[in-house]
């Protein structure tokens, strides 16, 4: 058995062979369109692309193209939830590895900056309450770190209706090609 997944334009990916696989901006594009936030406990569709773009949107312009791909290993591994990774070290450790030869291949910083941390964070409180059918207890932004959380979540999120996955990839592609003023697709 392989160790290895085919990807949607055909390339291998094999976390064990990082340097010799195709990260293809369209393949992350393709699978984050197509991955929920929140594995899916949701009350409607919403990506981690669409989360990603309004990340790359809000925080400081200089990181814009590290707000865009900061869930970017998520296309090759998977989307496991931050309790779930911190009793997986091994799997942590997968997708920094993967997550710093992303960033190599995209100039990106890595570590993540602070700045896109927050608004990560802003976004995924706010995707909480407006994306979750219901909550038994509610998200303590308090425990959030370093955060500031000083913005109308309302005014901020008002335009944030759920796109499609074909919109969110075209979506997707559209943030890519304005950061680097290259034709994608």
């Amino acid at each position: 058995m392989s160790n290895w997944i085919q990807t949607k334009n055909g390339h291998c990916f094999d976390p064990d062979c990082l340097e010799e696989i195709s990260i293809n901006i369209e393949d992350i594009a393709w699978s984050l369109s197509l991955t929920p936030r929140f594995r899916g406990h949701l009350h409607k569709f919403y990506s981690v692309a669409q989360h990603s773009i309004w990340v790359s949107e809000n925080c400081e312009e200089r990181y814009a193209m590290c707000g865009l791909l900061h869930d970017a290993s998520e296309a090759y591994l998977s989307d496991i939830p931050g309790p779930i990774k911190l009793i997986l070290p091994d799997y942590e450790e997968l997708e920094t590895r993967v997550m710093g030869h992303i960033s190599k291949i995209f100039g990106i910083e890595f570590p993540i900056p602070k700045n896109v941390k927050m608004w990560d964070t802003k976004a995924c409180i706010y995707e909480a309450q407006a994306f979750m059918p219901k909550r038994i207890f509610d998200w303590d932004i308090r425990d959030m770190k370093n955060t500031d959380f000083s913005f109308d979540f309302e005014k901020e999120f008002s335009y944030c209706t759920p796109l499609t996955s074909d919109e969110a990839y075209k979506s997707f592609l559209r943030r890519f090609q304005e950061i680097t003023k290259t034709e994608v697709y």
